[in-house]
């Protein structure tokens, strides 16, 4: 599948960085991994945005992933984040926001 996801970064303007309240290891999997594979796409001839998201905001309360690691992330020298939303599916509390964001910074002048 790597080979494919390299095919659609080429062309895309906005990538959605989504991490699971309930899964610690998926906010570090976007610093470890997707991050890194993103830049180092070879095809990459133009800029485009990065969103950070949340999901499963609902279970935030009982999460492990604390706002400091948030920013953290969100912050990191390696990546720029245009904006960070979080949302929940079940209570469709965000996710309006997330791809309002998505379209906002997809259609962004500079890129």
């Amino acid at each position: 599948h790597a080979n494919f996801r390299d095919l659609a970064y080429a062309k895309a303007d906005v990538f959605l960085m989504c991490f699971d309240f309930n899964n610690p290891q998926s906010l570090t999997n976007i610093e470890t991994f997707w991050i890194k594979e993103i830049q180092d796409c070879k095809n990459r001839d133009k800029l485009a945005a990065m969103v950070l998201v949340g999901c499963k905001s609902d279970l935030r309360a009982e999460s492990a992933i604390t706002q400091a690691m948030i920013d953290k992330t969100k912050d990191s020298k390696s990546c720029f984040f245009s904006t960070f939303n979080d949302c929940s599916a079940k209570r469709m509390d965000g996710v309006d926001d997330v791809f309002f964001s998505a379209a906002q910074f997809g259609c962004a002048p500079w890129k």
